[in-house]
């Protein structure tokens, strides 16, 4: 455990930055962070209450990030981790949805990315629920073949081969709620 300032001295790399202190020093915390812990995983232990409206550092916008409330269970913290090791972000709704995008990190498609129409979003909301096409197609009020083309249009733009691997690459992109 280390205190904030002690980062750039820190002669390991770091994969996964846990840090637990009250929001008003996160400024501070990315102020510190050494060159080789720009890349890492972070999770933030915090009050949040108290920062309730105030903007997200950049430091959450470059990589997986979790945000979880002071006081947190240990099950909750070993699940949010491991959610973070799996290139996710984690943390309440509204907390990612001060990063610009509402319900999950902000994603800006690579070059030659495109970016998923609100429908298919939907659809693939429904596929990470492990829903069948006709159970997709009966809550969104469309065909069975919609559903088809719809969920053919998300594997390509997503690089997927099956429903699993669409909805990881959706999670990892912020199209996800997990």
């Amino acid at each position: 455990m280390a205190d904030v300032s002690e980062l750039q001295q820190m002669d390991e790399r770091v994969d996964v930055l846990v840090a637990v202190l009250p929001f008003q020093r996160l400024a501070e915390l990315e102020k510190h962070l050494a060159e080789g812990v720009t890349s890492a995983i972070l999770l933030l232990v915090t009050d949040w209450e108290e920062a309730a409206g105030v903007p997200l550092p950049n430091l959450f916008r470059s990589r997986a990030a979790g945000l979880l409330p002071l006081g947190v269970e240990g099950e909750t913290l070993q699940a949010a981790l491991a959610a973070l090791l799996e290139g996710l972000s984690v943390g309440l709704p509204g907390w990612f949805s001060l990063l610009g995008q509402p319900g999950g990190m902000p994603f800006s498609p690579a070059a030659g990315e495109e970016r998923l129409t609100p429908r298919e979003v939907e659809v693939l909301e429904q596929l990470a629920q492990g829903l069948t096409n006709k159970q997709i197609a009966r809550i969104l009020g469309i065909s069975e073949h919609t559903v088809k083309y719809h969920i053919s249009a998300v594997y390509a733009k997503l690089g997927a081969m099956n429903r699993a691997e669409a909805v990881r690459i959706g999670a990892r992109r912020g199209y996800l709620q997990i």
